[in-house]
């Protein structure tokens, strides 16, 4: 007969037993199950992965939102007032006429009943809709994408405009001295097209666009040297009276220029900064900027894009240029288009004094620098606020900033060092610490 001790140890030994047979078989079954589970596994870890990256990516923009860089602002945001426009439109004198003023040579007959504000609702809620306004005398058709007005009763076809209030350099006034231009071309028998007046001896493109804003229902008839011509406006052609002769002409639907070329100050009336304009969808300024957008920021549509005129900022920028040009020759300055966000409240601010980093709150960190912030990724600027800064940006020598740089130190050879980077083999954060090495030339509201 066993005693008790024995009796336990017994116990104890089958116990440890059967759980060591346990484990054992559990082990074996944990790896059957780990061979059959594999690519769910796999897949699992592949997901859990995944989540890891995006909230990382989440905590990075908001690290970015509070930390880098923010709209600019001045003082208290209830001080900003919300951006402004105003309508304008090309009349036979070139001038270009608010809606709802009077244009040279008409009466009140003539003056839709619409003005400049109901047009701005119309296009601020369906930008991309056909608007009929009526005078007393004649309906129009405005077309916002081509940014023309139609006589539907003449079918003479006039530029329209929309610019910031009081940005303009109307002073007040109805009418605004820009200029819109249109070319005139003729087909020749290589089927190339030529300009009216580039030979010298033909009739000046300007003349046949007048008389076309005029009556375009009419002939226009001409004489170059021995030589004279019939143009057929509705037919769309040439006809040369001796020999019959009838040649394609046309008028492309893009004007050569919104307004001057070159900007002077001449251009701006006393007590204005700047001018602005909103590009046709069919302008080439306009299909360039789009594009620049949309290489970074696809899903972009803008609601308008705007060309802007700043004299004084623009004669400060290439004048900057030029000295650095000539001082370090042998650094090379590239000019490159870059991207600011901002709220639409800072636009105005914008247009007439620049970006100014010193406006940014001192509550703001600048990771990269104490500077003006931009970027060649529109998705990152658009971060910022619905109105993006299409920057000309002067780009020469750069280093990796950081919050406590104010002005990058020079480099070895006594070169000054322009701009500030967040990486230096691929960049897309630049700070500026000169307002004169970028000029804000086009803006978007997306």
């Amino acid at each position: 007969m066993s005693s008790p001790l024995e009796s336990d140890g017994e116990r104890i030994f089958l116990f440890l037993e059967s759980t060591c047979t346990l484990l054992m078989m559990l082990f074996r079954l944990s790896g059957k199950i780990i061979i059959l589970f594999y690519p769910l596994l796999v897949m699992f870890f592949k997901l859990l992965y995944w989540l890891f990256c995006m909230f990382f990516k989440l905590l990075y923009r908001f690290f970015c939102t509070f930390f880098i860089a923010s709209p600019q602002r001045n003082g208290n945001r209830d001080e900003f007032s919300s951006v402004e426009y105003e309508w304008f439109f090309c009349d036979e004198n070139n001038q270009w006429i608010k809606y709802g003023q009077i244009s040279s040579g008409n009466d009140t007959n003539y003056v839709p009943s619409q003005g400049s504000d109901d047009i701005e609702k119309h296009y601020q809620t369906q930008p991309r809709q056909v608007m009929t306004i009526k005078s007393r005398q004649h309906t129009y058709e405005l077309n916002f994408m081509t940014m023309t007005q139609t006589n539907l009763g003449t079918k003479v076809q006039r530029p329209i405009c929309r610019i910031v209030k009081n940005a303009g350099s109307n002073n007040g006034s109805g009418a605004v001295s820009m200029h819109v231009a249109y070319e005139w071309y003729f087909k020749e028998d290589d089927e190339s097209w030529v300009k009216f007046d580039s030979k010298g001896n033909t009739v000046n493109t300007g003349a046949i666009e007048r008389q076309f804003r005029s009556d375009p229902k009419t002939k226009f008839k001409f004489t170059a040297g021995i030589q004279s011509y019939v143009l057929n406006f509705i037919k769309m052609t040439q006809t040369n009276t001796s020999t019959g002769k009838v040649r394609e002409v046309r008028r492309p639907n893009q004007p050569v220029s919104l307004t001057a070329s070159s900007p002077s100050i001449a251009q701006i009336s006393s007590g204005q900064k700047c001018s602005t304009m909103s590009l046709p969808a069919n302008h080439a300024e306009y299909t360039k900027v789009l594009k620049l957008l949309k290489t970074t920021l696809p899903k972009c549509n803008p609601i308008s894009i705007v060309k802007i005129n700043n004299p004084y900022l623009e004669t400060a920028f290439k004048n900057r240029k030029i000295q650095l040009q000539n001082q370090y020759p042998s650094v090379k300055y590239k000019e490159e288009y870059l991207f600011h966000g901002t709220k639409p409240a800072n636009v105005k601010a914008i247009l007439e004094d620049n970006i100014d980093w010193r406006l940014h709150g001192s509550c703001t960190g600048h990771i990269y620098g104490r500077g003006a912030y931009f970027s060649n990724d529109a998705k990152m600027s658009h971060f910022y606020g619905n109105a993006i800064f299409v920057c000309k940006v002067l780009v020469g020598l750069t280093v990796v900033g950081n919050s406590n740089t104010v002005k990058p130190a020079k480099d070895k050879s006594n070169r000054p060092i322009d701009t500030t980077v967040n990486d230096a083999a691929n960049p897309t954060i630049f700070v500026k610490y000169d307002s004169q090495e970028y000029y804000p030339e086009y803006y978007a509201e997306c």
